[in-house]
């Protein structure tokens, strides 16, 4: 029981005051998804085109072939353990 208090309060130490972190955690999970999918798919268009600026189209490819593998694997990781809980 004291290791759940500890981690509570180095929680709430982590959190607290931290407003913009604290949104960021919860914003997408009470927006629609439509409205998400709108978010980043903007963030997706200005992080292609700072990429492309800064980096040049070569690596832009690399960063999201990347990007969208690490996220593919969390989601499928995430999908395959909550089918195990079944």
């Amino acid at each position: 029981m004291d290791f759940l208090t500890t981690a509570f309060d180095a929680g709430k130490e982590l959190v607290a005051g931290n407003y913009i972190t604290t949104g960021l955690i919860v914003a997408p999970f009470a927006m629609p998804n439509a409205l998400l999918e709108k978010v980043f798919h903007g963030l997706g268009v200005a992080l292609s085109t700072v990429l492309r600026q800064k980096a040049g189209p070569d690596a832009e490819r690399r960063i999201e072939g990347y990007l969208t593998g690490t996220i593919d694997a969390m989601t499928t990781g995430l999908k395959k353990g909550m089918a195990e809980g079944e």
